[in-house]
């Protein structure tokens, strides 16, 4: 299968080739022998790692590619359980034991994963220590309130006990007038129960403002998730998109004026030749442009989006017949 147009004195042959998921460009090249791929045992052209491109874009689809050396994880290989690709266990630093062990562990992270998890682990071990602490010292310090008020048969279910304080505080222990020193603890106790009030109140935002952090931190990582997962879905769709491509080389380009004239024509063009020269009959385009910019003497690349996948790959199979056809292109 050619991968480019071919001009000089030679005859110009029609090509075309499966697109992959970045491939856009246009003629160029020459004719290679061909291989068969490691994977499906396609035989064409393949990439560095031996493989088509339809078998590409299905690896990178099912993230079989690693992120590390960007090439096919054929075997000696391991996923992540965190972001779900695989990895080489040369990327990874891993030796021949380490990939066994990596491969019978339910959960095991690459780097990048781990780097990412052991700042959050640290980050949310932080904020549970510092909670822990705080509700600590607000149990204690409520544990004391109570004592203090049973100890003087305060009445909990009345919002400013000071007021009855005020009624009762002029008899003793006894009911006769109390002494110095028991005003002065009922004094102490009363200061000690404001400073406490304090702390339990100054307590309790604090762990309103811990737990909205808390919240927040969640909400972050949710939006993160959320944001990875759309990502990874746009990706799935412009794959999905690009699943069905053919770029075909040197058809001759329309001398209409009109957008709609010129792409009707290259339709009818390229349709004509699927069912007449190739000889599949099901074959019909979706959606159909050139790539590149208008230049005199050279024709442009034309990008087809087909009906069906296996329409697509049925055409690059016999594309063999138009490359041993030496008639012309056809003119207008």
């Amino acid at each position: 299968m050619a991968e480019g147009g071919r001009s000089g004195s030679r005859t110009r042959k029609q090509s075309f080739k499966a697109m992959n998921s970045e491939e856009y460009g246009g003629g160029g090249g020459s004719s290679t022998k061909l291989k068969v791929c490691r994977r499906c045992e396609y035989k064409g052209k393949l990439n560095e790692d031996g493989i088509c491109g339809n078998c590409k874009e299905e690896v990178t689809s099912k993230r079989e590619v690693c992120t590390t050396c960007k090439h096919w994880v054929e075997n000696n290989g391991v996923e992540c359980t965190k972001c779900k690709y695989w990895l080489h266990k040369e990327c990874e630093g891993l030796t021949e034991a380490g990939l066994k062990v990596a491969k019978t562990r339910e959960v095991w992270f690459c780097k990048i994963c781990s780097y990412k998890w052991m700042n959050d682990e640290q980050e949310n071990a932080k904020l549970r220590e510092e909670l822990r602490a705080v509700k600590s010292k607000n149990t204690e310090i409520s544990e004391k309130m109570v004592a203090l008020e049973e100890k003087w048969s305060w009445n909990k279910d009345k919002e400013d006990p000071e007021e009855e304080e005020r009624d009762t505080g002029t008899k003793g222990m006894c009911g006769s007038e109390p002494t110095r020193g028991e005003r002065k603890d009922m004094d102490s106790i009363r200061e000690e129960m404001r400073e406490l009030r304090a702390d339990h109140y100054s307590l309790k935002k604090t762990i309103e403002n811990l737990e909205k952090k808390w919240d927040k931190r969640d909400k972050e990582i949710v939006r993160k998730v959320t944001e990875r997962m759309m990502e990874n879905l746009e990706e799935e769709r412009e794959r999905e998109k690009k699943r069905n491509n053919i770029i075909m080389f040197n058809v001759p380009e329309s001398r209409k004026t009109e957008i709609s004239e010129i792409t009707y024509e290259d339709k009818e063009r390229c349709e004509e030749i699927f069912q007449g020269k190739l000889g599949v009959k099901d074959a019909n385009i979706q959606r159909i442009f050139r790539i590149g910019r208008i230049t005199t003497g050279k024709v442009r690349p034309v990008i087809m989006e087909m009906n069906e996948v296996g329409i697509k790959w049925e055409l690059v199979k016999r594309s063999k017949k138009l490359k041993n056809d030496d008639d012309q292109c056809y003119e207008h």
